[in-house]
């Protein structure tokens, strides 16, 4: 009987692999994971990826009867047709990658339009998406849902809304009963961080969860949107606060977090975890 790998030991396994196929001075710069692939960048700018990054290799490798020796070699890291690319990014079932000049491909599940490419379509291989602001800093990958941040502080959501993670407010009437709001497949600015920047507070990062959201200012404020159960937004007072989820961008205020600037934050499935240093004493 083949020794069973652990998913760890799989890791490293494919990291040995992927740099033993790259040339002498090529180095890993960046690497991202979703659900259930992990994608690489070199510095010289292409992507390699492994896993159920394609459908064909997802089938062969769930098979029960399939040998270990097969698993691991149709799960080495491939290497995909970009080149020149400058970052990637991955969550949930899909992955990013932006290059030098702007151009931003996406691939994976997109049911509900996560991909932003205007449809509903799976892409099992990257596709260039259109439509996209020219000045991406960093894309924030949900389960179904997806953020976009610009260098200017611009926040743009799409994807799944079921739960409010979009931030867009109850911006038409709420769906009837069992029913979901509807999902949006291409980025739409979120106005409530443009009001903020108005009154010169400007978004320097943001993160996407299951299904909710949390973003980070240059003033050390965290806000939270989407599904509040579990008390992953971190804006309960009172008992039953997290049966209700929330629609429009929320401040998170408590004792923890008033005495602190937020630096960073991540949002795992149902939970949320933030870095923050205590404020400067003269502020």
């Amino acid at each position: 009987m083949a020794m069973r790998t652990s998913s760890s030991n799989w890791t490293r396994f494919r990291l040995l692999i992927l740099k033993k196929k790259l040339k002498k001075g090529v180095k890993l710069v960046s690497i991202a994971s979703s659900y259930n692939a992990t994608i690489a960048l070199t510095s010289t700018g292409k992507v390699y990826e492994w896993g159920a990054c394609h459908q064909r290799v997802q089938r062969r490798t769930e098979r029960a009867n399939v040998r270990e020796s097969e698993r691991k070699t149709q799960l080495e890291p491939l290497e995909t047709r970009l080149t020149s690319i400058k970052s990637i990014y991955a969550g949930g079932e899909i992955q990013f990658a932006i290059s030098k000049n702007g151009d931003v491909y996406g691939w994976g599940i997109n049911g509900f339009g996560q991909l932003g490419d205007g449809t509903a379509e799976t892409h099992e291989l990257p596709v260039k998406i259109k439509g996209f602001p020219a000045d991406i800093k960093e894309i924030a990958c949900g389960q179904s849902h997806t953020l976009l941040l610009t260098q200017s502080g611009q926040v743009y959501s799409f994807g799944r809304n079921a739960y409010g993670q979009l931030g867009h407010g109850e911006d038409e009437p709420a769906p009837p009963k069992g029913a979901e709001r509807k999902y949006m497949n291409t980025p739409k600015l979120v106005e409530f961080f443009e009001r903020l920047r108005e009154n010169g507070e400007t978004v320097i990062q943001v993160a996407a969860g299951d299904q909710h959201s949390a973003v980070v200012t240059d003033q050390g404020s965290l806000y939270t949107f989407g599904f509040a159960e579990q008390y992953r937004l971190g804006n309960c007072s009172e008992p039953g606060d997290e049966e209700d989820d929330v629609l429009t961008p929320y401040k998170v205020v408590s004792a923890q977090i008033d005495s602190r600037d937020v630096k960073f934050v991540a949002c795992g499935t149902d939970h949320t975890v933030v870095i923050a240093t205590k404020k400067a004493a003269n502020q």
